[in-house]
C-alpha cells in the first residue's frame, strides 16, 4: 500500500486503512463470532438482574466446532475471492513508470539502446 501512493499521502493512506480495518474486522469480528458461539448453547443459566439470557452453561460441542470452522471457511474463502479479484484487476498496473530522462542516461552509458 505505501507504495502505491505519494509520499506526501502516506500519512493519510495509512490512517484509511486503519479506520477501515477497525470497520469491517475488529468491531464486528467479536460480535459475530460472539453471535455464533451463542447459537450453539443448550442451557442458559438465569440471568441475576432479571433481564436477558444470562450466561451459557452448556454447549454442543460438535455444533460449536462445525460452526466456527465453517463459518471461519467461509470469511477466508470471502476474502480469497476479493484478493484474486484485486490482483487480476491490478495486474497491468504499472506503479514506476520509467522517465525519459532515466531512458536517455540508460543509453548514454550503454546498458540500453532506446
Amino acid at each position: 500500500m505505501l507504495k502505491s501512493v505519494k509520499p506526501e499521502d502516506k500519512s493519510m493512506a495509512m490512517a484509511l486503512v486503519v479506520v477501515v480495518t477497525s470497520l469491517f474486522a475488529f468491531i464486528p469480528g467479536p460480535i459475530i463470532y460472539g453471535a455464533i458461539i451463542d447459537s450453539t448453547c443448550l442451557i442458559w443459566k438465569e440471568p441475576t438482574c432479571g433481564t436477558g439470557k444470562g450466561n451459557c452453561a452448556f454447549y454442543d460441542s460438535d455444533k460449536f466446532r462445525i460452526a466456527l470452522h465453517a463459518w471461519t471457511a467461509g470469511f477466508v474463502a470471502v476474502a480469497l475471492i476479493f484478493d484474486v479479484l484485486v490482483w487480476i484487476q491490478s495486474r497491468d498496473l504499472v506503479l514506476y513508470p520509467e522517465k525519459k530522462d532515466d531512458q536517455k542516461t540508460k543509453s548514454r552509458n550503454g546498458t540500453t539502446t532506446t
